[in-house]
């Protein structure tokens, strides 16, 4: 596309297209001006290319890490910049690698905290506020960093989440922090589904959350009475176990994970099985006359919950396809 001779708004219009459609601009120079005439000698002239911006300054790869950003993928807008830096720090000079820097800061920030590692977003994010004191912070970092399990220590640390040591101290118990984490998650549900498109990792993570939520109705229905055990033909609540029995009772609770005699006991109020000091003793975690049930709840969702278990356990060990209206619900 010559461009020699026209008017600025043909000049820029030609311009701008010969950038989108990756075509060669060209425009006669010269080096000297008959003022006589009005014109250059001809002799003196030479076609000269101008360099494409778009290409110099990495303009399209500068789109790319916008647009990866507003999908949510840090990673990926991470490896674009690493890739284009130094080919962008030649023109932008090195008093904005700095401004380069901190993005990248962020951009790690904010894929730890789409991961769920709370306790790590959140030390990041202490050393991004002292450099930027208005960078907003999601609220589940700043509830949850502080108790997060430790990456070093997972095993242990999560059992300090959820109270074996004090099941008073237990996560489950602390309703602000459960509805945050929660809506947290469902978030990063909506995303799997919206932008990656990726419905099985939503169903599994989904699926994830629900367990949690299950888990936490359950012990806090036990902390307050609303369920019983039987053992010896007797039936007891929990504040009348003494010290010992009640903390391994609490302890197995916590670490009881088949969900769907957990669902059947919140359901409709059957009980189950646990087994404590004797492997062939029976404790059976029943819920009072007067405890509240889902089932009214459980009726109206399509799937119900026992029915996503199950397609859980199918997608893990069946070549289960999910699709986008499953993974929604």
């Amino acid at each position: 596309i010559d461009i020699t001779g026209a008017k600025k708004s043909m000049v820029s219009g030609a311009y701008l297209f010969a950038i989108y459609s990756n075509s060669l601009v060209s425009y006669l120079d010269f080096e000297e001006y008959s003022v006589k005439y009005g014109r250059p000698y001809g002799y003196t002239c030479v076609v000269k290319k101008p360099e494409n911006p778009v290409k110099l300054f990495k303009l399209t790869e500068w789109l790319r890490v916008e647009e990866q950003y507003n999908r949510y993928a840090f990673g990926n807008a991470l490896r674009i910049i690493n890739d284009i830096e130094n080919e962008t720090m030649k023109f932008i000079g090195s008093e904005r690698k700095n401004a380069v820097e901190l993005l990248k800061e962020c951009l790690r920030f904010y894929e730890v905290w789409d991961n769920g590692d709370y306790r790590e977003a959140l030390g990041k994010y202490k050393k991004i506020n002292a450099k930027i004191p208005s960078f907003p912070c999601p609220s589940a970092v700043q509830e949850l960093g502080e108790v997060w399990f430790v990456n070093e220590d997972p095993l242990n640390t999560v059992k300090q989440i959820e109270g074996e040591e004090d099941i008073n101290q237990s996560i489950y118990l602390q309703g602000s922090k459960v509805l945050i984490y929660a809506q947290d998650e469902l978030n990063k549900i909506a995303r799997l589904i919206r932008y990656k498109e990726d419905h099985r990792s939503a169903l599994l993570r989904a699926i994830g959350l629900n367990d949690f939520l299950f888990k936490a109705r359950l012990i806090k229905l036990w902390v307050n009475n609303q369920l019983q055990i039987e053992i010896d033909n007797k039936t007891l609540k929990r504040d009348e176990l003494d010290d010992g029995f009640r903390k391994a009772i609490d302890k197995s609770l916590l670490r009881y994970s088949t969900f769907d005699n957990i669902i059947n006991l919140l359901r409709k109020g059957k009980p189950f099985i646990l087994r404590v000091y004797d492997p062939k003793k029976e404790i059976k975690v029943h819920c009072l006359d007067k405890t509240p049930t889902m089932e009214k709840f459980w009726n109206d969702q399509k799937p119900n919950p026992y029915e996503l278990f199950k397609l859980r356990n199918k997608a893990i060990h069946f070549c289960l396809s999910v699709s986008e209206e499953i993974a929604k619900a």
